[in-house]
């Protein structure tokens, strides 16, 4: 899911194309951190799934998430730590 539609102030957003093409983004990088090949520790992996894609949080009564991703988004995060076996998957990512 998108950062903005995982936004607790855009909970009752429409969702866009542009949330589906970056969801599609998450989709792969997902699947490519669990079915690839690529430097990452078990150990590691785990906290980069758990944060990336599992983190939730509840403020007032209303969940949100998506703070991993946005952090990823300025400053690659998460993502600066994966090298992938495959270069052309690697440099799709980047």
């Amino acid at each position: 899911m998108s950062i903005r539609m995982l936004s607790m102030d855009e909970e009752y957003s429409k969702q866009t194309f542009a949330d589906d093409m970056e969801a599609l983004v998450y989709v792969v990088l997902y699947c490519a951190l669990l079915y690839t090949a690529h430097n990452l520790s078990i150990k590691t992996l785990t906290q980069i799934k758990e944060k990336f894609f599992d983190d939730i949080e509840v403020f007032q009564g209303q969940t949100g998430g998506g703070g991993a991703k946005l952090a990823n988004s300025f400053i690659r995060s998460y993502t600066s730590l994966v090298r992938f076996d495959s270069a052309a998957l690697q440099e799709w990512i980047n």
